[in-house]
């Protein structure tokens, strides 16, 4: 077996540095980084390694590797692994949030589907791909993939969160189409893996509303509603200082050692 090849720890530093650039609102920064890490990137790609005996596997942040352990702890299977950070799926996957996000959604299609085929158990990039087709109106073909992707099983690298964002890609784009059981359906579903969901719980709300006569239905497709990447996943807030971790950012007040977790101490391999 040939040894791997000693640029992706930096190359994983690398999307991290455009992450940063992100947050700060340097678009054109982090799109040059990641450029450069994804010329680097393999034909083929190796998610799982086996070096010296020893099972490395390329997470995008602590949660991926919490969760895998968490997986393998409730079914009872081994799960002995290093954490090695992900390099190369992860620039494809930013390349396509920016793309989609300054709508050049050809572009993003093409970057989202190279990354996929690199890491083809990651659901991130089959959601990303869905809001670049609702971009370029394709709602049809935008719904039939939520579906496929909500219709996923639950597997150490796709968990919970992974098929409710699914599922209320899928209420959203039935709320396009007019298809307000079936949007309450899917939000409904995204519920039963994220209980605690704000978003899932505000748009069954408007469901109900519409439903009800008490609101309007949107008369034209709108922008769907992504994720601003400089919004703290913990307090919701906008505009601090904080930290990025994969695709969550942190404020330094949700940061501090007092509201971490004790997981968030453990220390990937190096």
């Amino acid at each position: 077996m040939e040894p791997e090849s000693p640029t992706e720890d930096g190359d994983a530093a690398a999307v991290d540095l455009a992450c940063q650039a992100l947050v700060a609102g340097g678009v054109t920064q982090a799109e040059a980084l990641l450029r450069d890490v994804v010329s680097r990137a393999p034909a083929t790609y190796q998610l799982v390694r086996d070096v010296d005996g020893k099972k490395e596997i390329r997470f995008w942040d602590q949660n991926e590797f919490l969760y895998y352990v968490q997986w393998h702890n409730a079914h009872g299977t081994s799960h002995a692994a290093t954490w090695k950070p992900s390099a190369y799926p992860r620039a494809h996957y930013y390349l396509g949030f920016i793309n989609v996000k300054l709508k050049r959604y050809e572009q993003a299609v093409t970057f989202l589907k190279s990354g996929a085929a690199l890491e083809p158990t990651n659901l991130k990039f089959g959601c990303e791909l869905a809001q670049a087709l609702i971009g370029m109106r394709q709602l049809v073909e935008a719904a039939a993939l939520y579906v496929d992707l909500a219709g996923t099983d639950l597997s150490p690298h796709v968990s919970p969160l992974d098929i409710a964002r699914a599922n209320r890609g899928c209420g959203f784009v039935f709320i396009e189409l007019g298809e307000l059981d079936e949007a309450r359906t899917a939000y409904l579903r995204s519920l039963k893996f994220e209980p605690e969901s704000k978003l899932a719980k505000a748009q069954l709300a408007y469901v109900e509303e519409v439903r009800n006569g008490r609101a309007p239905l949107p008369g034209r497709i709108v922008d769907a509603p992504g994720r601003d990447l400089a919004q703290c996943k913990s307090c919701g807030r906008t505009g601090q200082p904080g930290t990025f971790r994969g695709l969550s950012f942190v404020c330094e007040s949700c940061d501090s050692p007092k509201s971490r977790p004790w997981w968030a101490f453990w220390k990937r391999g190096s």
